[in-house]
């Protein structure tokens, strides 16, 4: 579980971010909500896993009370439909959740 702030107020989310390596060769996250492609991206580039995929929109039953778009802080920046005006979580959520699956990917990939 990843604490996602919202932009506005004190208040946050809890994200459930689900890591799984297989043979050290594929690893796979799920995220809740649709992230930006460059959150793909910025995964599969952290990875010493040569296949890497991330699957959106995954709500594993507990916390995670968001399914809405995931923007880059520069798409925050920047404005937009899916940057600003249909998301809520704070500008760096995607960076907290590839963060949180790139660790445990790390550690799983290390056995």
């Amino acid at each position: 579980m990843v604490t996602i702030p919202y932009r506005s107020g004190n208040k946050t989310a809890q994200a459930c971010v689900v890591s799984v390596v297989i043979n050290r060769d594929l690893a796979w996250v799920t995220i809740p909500g649709e992230p930006f492609v460059q959150h793909q991206l910025n995964l599969a580039e952290k990875l010493p896993v040569p296949n890497t995929l991330m699957l959106g929109v995954a709500y594993c039953g507990r916390g995670s009370p968001f399914l809405i778009y995931i923007p880059t802080v520069q798409a925050v920046k920047e404005g937009g439909y899916g940057a600003t005006q249909c998301s809520f979580v704070s500008a760096d959520a995607g960076d907290r959740m590839v963060n949180a699956a790139v660790a445990s990917i790390k550690e799983m990939a290390s056995k």
